[in-house]
């Protein structure tokens, strides 16, 4: 089993939430309004200096599925080139 963590501006969220429902992931946890600086977006810190935020959604999905979904958010990302959207893969050891 694998997890993805995807944060992404919150303004892309419908976006996301296609794309995953696009390729059958039907399970994830989704973290609004959390704050934060990336590489290849201005900051989100919900200020009226930094306005808007960022959302974080999780998934444990099988390996395959856990390509599908990178490869969708590496979609993603050539399409929101400036908004900041990023996804990360990790080793899940168990589920209870």
């Amino acid at each position: 089993m694998k997890m993805v963590m995807i944060v992404h501006y919150s303004a892309i969220g419908s976006d996301v939430t296609e794309a995953l429902t696009k390729i059958g992931v039907r399970t994830y946890t989704k973290l609004p309004g959390i704050h934060g600086l990336g590489t290849s977006s201005e900051p989100h810190f919900d200020t009226h200096i930094w306005p808007g935020t960022n959302d974080l959604v999780l998934t444990v999905v099988d390996e395959q599925k856990a390509g599908e979904v990178m490869k969708e958010v590496g979609e993603l990302k050539k399409k929101f080139k400036k908004e900041g959207i990023k996804a990360f893969l990790f080793s899940v050891e168990a589920v209870v």
